[in-house]
């Protein structure tokens, strides 16, 4: 029996060695160095203060002395050693892009008068703009925020200042917030190493002044050119947002500029709720269709001068042409990680052929990613990075297998020997559109699902019944408006592009009506990463051995779907502590009237809780400083509801364990909280178990060093112990540089 066991297991690694020995010969192994290099990049930012540098460096120098060593006496042990080496290197990269970052973030919200230097803007909803602004001069001194920038808004209606303005003005500077619940993205990380100390705003409208600065020629040179070309970008969108208004107009302007503040929060909510909302990301399609165009439109005009098309190659110099175009239309664009994605693949595909080389597809997205690794890893972190990546591999991994069936006729063309060819063309064009729409919605939903806990169910539909409209009417529409932006001439190709837009906006408004999202809430991490390593595994592999990623996606949504549903907290506190909910199976029961709507949108899906109940004011006939008449309330309220008492106090009951949950918001209530509360969460500073004797006190100091809470109730054996808290922390470590600023001292002036 073990000998059969045996001989099973020698068989199995004999062709697993044999499918490796395929996967290389075929380059597929190229293709896993960016995954190493991101996954290396993430666990650096995860866990950066526990691994000192030297040891990453020493530990890369003794796994490339050892790759040398194995190279070619042992294959196979040396591509498991290379992983490690680009694992390490990713790490590498990620400790050097914190240590050139200069970003100061501030500790706490303050309020100055401050003078800078505008060095981007982008238009608001109303004619209202916000700027990132590079402090020069502040009446709140201190050394570290000057030469940082923040991001502030203005909002009353105004002439938008161009990039290089002066202005002075008086701004509300909070630091950025950081993720609303554990485990959901941090505002903070990704404002770090966008170079944004703080996000506020101006109490009015800056005045325009002048002033004198510092700054090398390189630098000033540089500045020049970048303030160019967001006046430029600028300019674009607000030509087009004037020419047509409302949001056609703004979201023209989007996919041209990627200005997408200026679309209300109902389109967009719309767009992301059909599954459309990639269309207002300037991605591959984008991209595409515009060198698309330029390409063949040069070829066909050009092909119509045979001198040219005989003494020239015309392929190139339409290559060339559709390179231009594509290199400004990203230097317009914002160059998002989309773009940049989207660029440089159509970039290294244009170049390939004017070298005349042929461009492989999957090694093309490759190189894509190590270089955006290399130049901003944190970048992998970011959602838009790796959705962009995930659908975009899938869908050219996806197209190797239909290219093998595309030259088998249609049996179509045998029945309508005449008219065939025209209905096989459309009949092809159709499942082309479904066939990417479906590959790309299934290779997204992983990474919706993970941060943003919900999928389209009809984005199926709405992306058959939009991207031919985008595809054929408004990209070509967009194109000629802005190559005629120039002379004046952009008013037909820009009423073309309205139309369009109207009725990819009223796609996606009955789509989302109809239809709901599928919401799961929160995964656990590690079915997340079998779904992702099952993912790159099915995509990247060629032989049989890509089944491997079926069967780990198979298991994981399995985990996902099949087996119970994880336990959720019993209470949430926002990272201000003005928002408290406590958690009743699908409902959130929350202890403010008016609450902040994207935090509290974050909580829902997260929780994938359909429900909300607000509080209810204390009955006047009721004596207020009676607890046993405020618990017999709180027992007898349903649907149940948080208890407020004026604007001072609130109170709320968990049933199971019978534990009251107290907010405290000013201090006039103070005793009451204090004898009635088993947790208390209070505005008031410097509150301590000597000033109030409850079991559990969340101070406005708890939650400026640690974030939003999650608190899990566990009830008391019996009556006379108290229940247990769990608390689950959104900051898990004060020493990643975009968390150090909650445990550093307030300023003082």
């Amino acid at each position: 029996m073990l000998k059969k066991i045996f001989t099973l297991l020698h068989y199995n690694m004999q062709y697993l060695k044999h499918l490796i020995q395929l996967e290389q010969e075929h380059g597929r192994i190229f293709l896993f160095i960016p995954v190493f290099l991101a996954f290396g990049a993430i666990s650096w930012f995860i866990y950066n203060p526990d691994i000192p540098p030297w040891e990453i460096g020493l530990s890369t120098l003794i796994m490339v002395l050892i790759l040398i060593k194995t190279r070619y006496s042992h294959p196979h042990i040396f591509l498991i050693i290379s992983a490690f080496v680009y694992f390490l290197i990713g790490m590498m990269l990620a400790f050097i892009e914190t240590t050139r970052n200069p970003t100061t973030l501030l500790s706490q919200s303050i309020t100055t008068n401050l003078r800078g230097i505008v060095k981007w803007s982008e238009p608001l909803q109303d004619g209202k703009w916000r700027y990132l602004v590079q402090i020069s001069e502040t009446d709140y001194y201190q050394s570290e925020l000057l030469s940082q920038q923040v991001m502030l808004s203005v909002t009353d209606k105004h002439d938008h200042f161009p990039s290089g303005t002066k202005i002075d003005g008086i701004a509300k500077l909070p630091p950025p917030s950081g993720p609303a619940l554990p485990g959901l993205f941090d505002f903070s990380f990704f404002s770090y190493y966008k170079g944004i100390s703080a996000v506020g705003y101006f109490y009015s409208i800056p005045q325009i002044v002048f002033f004198s600065e510092t700054q090398n020629n390189f630098n000033q040179f540089l500045s020049s050119i970048q303030s160019f070309l967001n006046e430029v970008r600028t300019n674009i969108g607000t030509y087009i947002r004037r020419k047509i208004s409302g949001d056609i107009g703004a979201l023209a302007a989007a996919l041209i500029t990627d200005e997408r503040r200026a679309i209300s929060s109902q389109t967009i909510e719309d767009l992301r709720r059909s599954g459309l909302s990639h269309i207002i990301a300037i991605s591959g399609i984008n991209m595409t269709i515009a060198a698309g165009l330029l390409f063949f439109g040069m070829r066909s005009i050009l092909a119509c001068f045979p001198i040219i098309a005989e003494n020239f190659s015309i392929k190139k110099i339409s290559s060339f042409g559709a390179l231009l175009t594509v290199t400004a239309y990203f230097l317009i664009s914002g160059a998002s990680i989309s773009a940049q994605r989207a660029y440089i693949m159509t970039v290294i595909t244009l170049i390939s052929y004017l070298c005349e080389v042929h461009s492989i597809g999957l090694r093309s997205i490759a190189l894509t990613a190590i270089f955006i690794i290399c130049i901003a890893p944190s970048e992998v972190i970011n959602p838009s990075f790796q959705m962009s990546f995930a659908t975009t591999a899938a869908l050219i991994a996806s197209n190797s297998s239909w290219g093998k069936k595309r030259n088998n006729p249609h049996p179509l063309l045998k029945i309508l020997p005449n008219k065939g060819k025209i209905v096989t063309t459309i009949i092809q064009f159709f499942k082309v559109i479904f066939l990417t729409s479906l590959i790309g919605s299934c290779s997204a939903s992983i990474f919706l699902i993970k941060h943003f806990h919900c999928i389209p169910i009809y984005g199926i539909i709405a992306n058959i019944l939009a991207i031919p409209i985008l595809s054929f009417i408004v990209m070509p529409a967009g194109l000629v408006t802005a190559l005629s932006m120039t002379f004046s001439t952009a008013e037909i190709p820009l009423s073309v592009m309205a139309w369009g837009l109207n009725i990819i906006i009223q796609i996606a408004n009955t789509i989302s009506t109809i239809s709901d999202e599928l919401c799961v809430g929160r995964i656990p991490q590690p079915v997340f990463t079998t779904m992702v390593i099952g993912f790159i595994l099915l995509v990247f592999l060629k032989t049989n051995m890509r089944h491997i990623g079926t069967i780990m996606i198979g298991i994981a949504i399995a985990i996902l779907f099949i087996l119970p549903y994880f336990p959720s907290p019993d209470l949430l506190i926002s990272e201000d502590g003005k928002i408290v909910a406590l958690v009743d199976n699908n409902t959130l029961i929350s202890s403010s009237y008016n609450h902040n709507y994207f935090i509290f949108s974050q909580w829902k899906s997260a929780l994938s809780t359909t429900f909300h109940e607000t509080p209810q004011k204390h009955p006047e006939y009721l004596p207020i400083n009676n607890q046993l008449s405020l618990k017999e309330t709180l027992q007898s309220m349903n649907p149940r509801k948080f208890l407020c008492i004026n604007k001072s106090f609130c109170a709320g009951l968990h049933h199971k364990s019978g534990t009251i949950i107290g907010v405290l918001k000013r201090k006039d209530k103070i005793h009451l909280a204090c004898q009635l509360s088993d947790i208390l969460v209070t505005k008031i500073k410097n509150m301590n178990s000597q000033l109030c004797n409850v079991p559990l006190i969340i101070t406005p100091e708890m939650l400026h060093k640690y974030g939003s809470l999650e608190i899990t109730i566990i009830p008391s054996s019996n009556d006379l112990d108290k229940p247990k808290f769990i608390i689950k922390k959104s900051i898990e470590s004060l020493l990643h540089p975009w968390t150090k600023n909650r445990i550093q001292k307030p300023f003082t002036h």
